[in-house]
């Protein structure tokens, strides 16, 4: 996995098969948490049986039908939009049940800063709330599914080395990575490394914490604080077995 530096339009040299794309101005922003946290006026998936077959709608917090089981499948509600799925397609509704973007993808995801990842003839591209292309689709595939902070995950089957093992999503303007000699560390959001936990494993920063856990080391989960410099607030005290 690496970092894909792209100033759209336009192109830029890739040598690595995962990459992290940037989103630049010209693309709606939105708060980071706006696309983990859900809405409070909740529009809910649900779904009946007819003639053997699924159909799904919308209903709100009290089990209020909002949206009438029109679709095949639906996922929830985003920036407004849902993608649902229509004779085989996948295209987006608003809360009125109104489509927006007309059925034509292999694949729909949710949208998170003013895109979504959809898959056009077998590979993965970003389009904008019009349904315009945004970003072409080249990749096999994205692993979570949507832009966070500024950066989508991405993977490109590609020739040569990776640089990375794994990489999480930003947060707090950092990532957590893993190197291909083992080592992980995290990053800022031009690629560079800031610290590297000294017992390794995942982690996010979450008010200017990581938790990072190293799971049965000798039997035990070692679990360690570390702050944005990298300094160990607190770690698990070492239980000596006899």
């Amino acid at each position: 996995m690496s970092l894909l530096y792209n100033n759209f339009p336009g192109s830029a040299k890739v040598t690595r098969k995962t990459l992290l794309l940037p989103l630049i101005g010209i693309f709606i922003m939105c708060h980071t948490m706006t696309c983990l946290l859900k809405c409070q006026d909740l529009h809910l998936p649900f779904y009946i049986i007819k003639n053997g077959k699924k159909f799904y709608g919308y209903i709100d917090r009290n089990g209020k039908i909002k949206i009438q089981p029109l679709y095949s499948s639906a996922e929830d509600f985003s920036e407004g939009l849902a993608a649902v799925k229509i004779n085989g397609k996948w295209g987006y509704i608003n809360k009125q049940g109104k489509i927006i973007i007309e059925p034509q993808f292999e694949r729909a995801n949710e949208f998170c800063e003013g895109m979504a990842a959809v898959k056009i003839n077998g590979r993965y591209g970003f389009i904008d709330k019009t349904g315009n292309v945004v970003i072409s689709p080249k990749y096999k595939f994205i692993p979570f599914g949507k832009f966070s902070g500024g950066f989508a995950i991405v993977n490109e089957a590609m020739k040569g080395k990776d640089n990375f093992d794994h990489i999480l999503p930003f947060s707090e303007g950092l990532a957590n990575i893993k190197l291909d000699e083992g080592a992980h560390c995290f990053i800022d959001r031009k690629g560079q490394i800031k610290f590297c936990p000294d017992i390794g494993g995942r982690g996010n920063f979450s008010d200017g914490i990581a938790k990072i856990v190293l799971p049965q080391l000798g039997g035990q989960s070692i679990v360690t604080y570390y702050n944005k410099s990298g300094k160990v607030i607190w770690e698990s005290p070492k239980i000596n077995k006899k």
